[in-house]
């Protein structure tokens, strides 16, 4: 899959690659599952590590900020 091809990538230390996976991943969730799933906060979160370790810090914190919004609106929504 490609979040095993991502992480494959990134062990191996090849971001860039890493990055590219992480992005098309975030694009199917989000088309599959909705932009609020807690499969995409974690693609998103992941996406950000791998963005800081490349050089793009702007990038890796709207990651971040996304991630935390969903993570948040989901665990929100489940203690109701």
């Amino acid at each position: 899959s490609i979040l095993d091809s991502a992480e494959r990538a990134a062990s191996e230390g090849d971001f860039a690659s890493a990055e590219h996976h992480l992005r098309q991943a975030a694009v199917l969730q989000e088309a599959q599952f909705g932009p609020h799933h807690p499969d995409l906060a974690n693609t998103l979160n992941n996406l950000g590590i791998v963005c800081e370790r490349v050089g793009k810090p702007a990038d890796a914190e709207a990651c971040y900020r996304t991630a935390y919004a969903i993570s948040r609106s989901t665990l929100s929504a489940a203690s109701i």
